[in-house]
């Protein structure tokens, strides 16, 4: 017998879906197994499925591995800029270009700097 989407079993033998175990905070589950989200993700929830870890935003990164929370998403500093979701290292964050800024944490983008001014990057 196998478990329901979002339980799994822990042993061989498993005979009734009432020995299925819900899928933790921070994991996915197939019927036989369960593994923690990968880093850049987290879940919030019981019983995610495969894939149903959500990413961290734009502008933002994670090292954690079974991560529950948004709150595990760090965003990137001044002077860098993220634009994927599921990034999983500070080195995802990128230095603005030169001629372009940002001075705000958590940002997708950099800016063009205006006339006159000018950044070398």
């Amino acid at each position: 017998t196998f478990c329901e989407l979002g339980y799994f079993q822990t042993g061989l033998g498993i005979s009734v879906k009432s020995d299925c175990i819900l899928c933790p905070l921070g994991h996915f589950c197939s019927s036989s197994n369960y593994s923690l989200c990968p880093q850049g993700t987290y879940q919030t929830g019981e019983g995610a499925l495969p894939g149903g870890c959500k990413l961290c935003g734009e502008g933002t990164y994670s090292t954690s591995l079974g991560a529950t929370s948004s709150d595990s998403c760090i965003a990137c500093g001044t002077g860098l800029y993220q634009s994927g979701k599921g990034a999983a290292r500070p080195l995802d964050c990128l230095a603005c270009n030169a001629g372009t800024f940002q001075n705000n944490y958590g940002m997708s983008f950099c800016r063009l700097c205006g006339a006159g001014t000018f950044q070398t990057g």
